[in-house]
């Protein structure tokens, strides 16, 4: 019943907000996959897989669809898994399904939403796992049984693999949250540092196996520009004085008044509105095609880096103090009236009737975003009431959350349940405290993981004083 209700949401939920909010980082992808002109500003696999259906004459409002109804229905069944009663289940899915910060990612198309899938995936997959384990140890001389148990234990690692591969590949900075899955699955087999051993060196292929992905667009180029002038110009202003990079990168006609002017906490974006004629920060944006990314070419990544870590290394309270005010304004634990504050709600592109893109090939090339429904701008003004009314679009009750059920899901570590319950939390914070040193904004889907898992993490807990 769950799961026909499930596919019932889904499709009330796809059918309100079709075709989706697009984005400018989704509008970005979607010119690449018209013009074939794929780069690695974003993982290109999202760009591949949208590039599929597009071939294939679908809307792209299809390509929404798909995380939206794997979600929902994965939901579904790690809630009949893991709790037996039905009203149990019932709010378990529902708080799965119906969390505030879910609207923001689902009304958009996100490559966040699709790592939610991934690690949906491998809480799934561990359910199944765990399921398998307990069976065949109930079931030693039963054939029969014996015989189903083998196709759970392949489902069960089919769709762990199936994770891994789809969060890495939608999102690199997923690696530190697949590791705790890992040790998990390892465990039976391997404990102790045999199994931390193991565990790096399937994490060491995957990190190969993403990196050669990313090798694979003829374009390269890299988003840590952005994010590197951005805590630069954080640095100056501490400093007072400009420790921007050489001229080479464009920025030698800045001055410390225009920083202080242009720059703002919310995101490095900001400061790529004032150098130039064409509102393009020269140091983080290139004189190139939009199709190339206008950004920066690989080769003159790395010196900006080296010059951004050497400051780092120079000024560390300047940085810190910096990361401190971000780290404050992501949890939504800061309220400046000058300032927004944490982004709660998708921002469609400018002008969604209409080419976003104004090249020469736009008519050829049928670069076309559909206005998106008024139900999903309503919602967006929706989400915005409850940011500033409620506390269910702050990320800090979330992790709050997450770190008093650390002690709890640890006195449990014995049960099945609670050793995934402590396994999901720890994979959630190792997706969240690298973010409050390298976060490019103040978009809550960073966060998205973290926020999913604290419900995940309270229905293991559940679950596991119902197994004693």
């Amino acid at each position: 019943m769950i799961l026909r209700l499930a596919l019932l949401g889904a499709a009330l939920f796809g059918w309100f907000y079709f075709p989706g909010i697009i984005t400018g980082d989704a509008a970005f992808q979607f010119v690449q996959i018209r013009t074939g002109f794929i780069n690695n500003l974003h993982p290109p696999i999202m760009a591949w897989m949208w590039q599929g259906f597009d071939l294939a004459g679908l809307h792209y409002g299809w390509f929404w669809l798909v995380p939206l109804l794997f979600y929902w229905v994965i939901a579904a069944r790690i809630a009949q898994l893991a709790l037996p009663r039905g009203w149990q289940q019932w709010l378990a899915f529902a708080a799965m399904t119906l969390m505030p910060p879910l609207f923001y990612i689902f009304t958009a198309i996100w490559k966040d939403s699709f790592l939610l899938v991934g690690l949906m995936l491998m809480v799934l997959a561990c359910l199944l796992q765990a399921i398998y384990i307990a069976k065949r140890q109930n079931h030693l001389q039963d054939d029969p049984v014996q015989s189903r148990l083998v196709r759970l234990k392949w489902i069960a690692l089919s769709l762990f693999i199936l994770g891994i591969a789809l969060s890495i590949a939608v999102r690199h900075n997923a690696l530190p949250a697949i590791l705790p899955f890992l040790m998990w699955w390892l465990w039976p087999r391997l404990q102790g540092i045999k199994n931390l051993i193991a565990s790096g060196l399937i994490m060491l292929l995957v990190l190969a196996a993403g990196w050669g992905l990313n090798q694979v667009p003829e374009y390269r180029t890299s988003m840590w520009p952005t994010v590197g002038l951005w805590d630069l110009a954080a640095m100056s202003i501490s400093e007072n004085k400009l420790i921007l990079p050489e001229s080479a990168f464009g920025t030698e006609n800045v001055t410390l008044e225009e920083i202080r002017r242009e720059f703002s906490p919310l995101a490095n974006t900001t400061l790529c509105r004032y150098i130039d004629g064409r509102g393009r920060l020269v140091a983080c944006m290139e004189d190139l095609p939009l199709i190339r990314g206008n950004l920066l070419p690989h080769e003159a990544v790395q010196p900006l880096i080296r010059h951004w870590v050497q400051m780092i290394g120079e000024h560390p309270e300047s940085y810190l103090a910096h990361r401190w005010r971000v780290t404050c304004y992501l949890l939504d634990l800061c309220h400046d009236p000058d300032q927004p504050g944490i982004i709660t709600h998708p921002f469609p592109v400018e002008a969604y009737q209409g080419h976003w893109y104004e090249g020469p090939t736009a008519e050829a090339l049928n670069i076309h975003i559909d206005s998106p429904r008024e139900a999903a701008i309503d919602t967006s003004l929706a989400i915005r009431w409850l940011r500033f009314h409620t506390v269910l679009m702050s990320p800090w009750v979330y992790m709050l959350g997450l770190l008093s059920l650390l002690p709890l899901l640890w006195r449990k570590r014995g049960t099945r349940y609670g050793a995934l319950g402590l396994t999901i939390n720890t994979s959630a914070w190792l997706m969240a405290l690298p973010l409050f040193f390298i976060v490019p904004n103040l978009q809550v889907r960073y966060l998205i993981w973290p926020i999913c898992a604290s419900i995940l993490c309270l229905i293991c807990y559940a679950a596991s004083r119902q197994q004693e």
